[in-house]
């Protein structure tokens, strides 16, 4: 089932004496008990004998034949990793809170795309240290396996870093002192090996070794 504006259109296949084969209908709600059939037989005339069925976004044509198991969904970040195309980074979110209480973050966040493109992405949170008055930093994770770096600005100005690792990097300007920069580099894949990344700022360049990563 597919929601379109804000109507949920569900496809089942029917072989049983009504002859409806693949058919569509139409409801208010996933859960709803209005659902009404607005097609029937859907793709008998072009195909034949159809099995599914899938809804893809997106029109593209099936080969004759076409059988369980001839097209294979693939998650979003799946999707992605072959068509090369990955989340660059990601931006910040602020939230006010009292001590002893959870701030309450945004289910997901704005991401850059390698492409250009900006899409909202689901992020899951690290606790948070609420334990006394200050400003603490809270990271996140974007869907799929990263390689998360923080730097801190020990000194007493304002000054920028350029987070490095091997699937990426990101400067960030005028980070105050005592203060953090903060960025996750998506590598998406599964699990990636061991190893470095780095810090580097005006004076000196920072590197901080890794573990390999397994995600699931």
């Amino acid at each position: 089932m597919i929601r379109i504006g804000d109507k949920i259109t569900r496809f089942g296949k029917d072989n049983g004496p009504a002859d409806r084969d693949v058919f569509q209908e139409v409801g208010s709600g996933i859960f709803a008990t209005d659902f009404r059939t607005v097609a029937t037989n859907l793709g008998r005339s072009r195909y034949g004998s159809v099995e599914g069925p899938l809804v893809p976004k997106d029109d593209f044509e099936l080969p004759g034949q076409t059988k369980h198991g001839a097209v294979v969904p693939l998650r979003g970040d799946d999707w992605e990793r072959l068509a090369g195309r990955r989340a660059v980074s990601v931006d910040l979110v602020a939230a006010e809170t009292v001590v002893g209480v959870a701030p309450t973050l945004p289910g997901d966040v704005a991401a850059r795309l390698s492409d250009g493109r900006t899409q909202r992405r689901k992020v899951t949170w690290d606790a948070a240290d609420v334990s006394r008055p200050g400003a603490p930093e809270v990271s996140g994770r974007v869907i799929g396996t990263d390689v998360r770096v923080r730097a801190t600005n020990q000194g007493t100005t304002p000054g920028s870093v350029t987070l490095t690792t091997p699937y990426g990097s990101r400067t960030v300007t005028d980070v105050a002192p005592g203060r953090q920069a903060y960025q996750p580099f998506n590598a998406r894949a599964a699990s990636i090996p061991a190893g470095a990344a780095g810090a580097t700022t005006a004076h000196s360049t920072s590197t901080a070794a890794y573990a390999a990563i397994t995600c699931g």
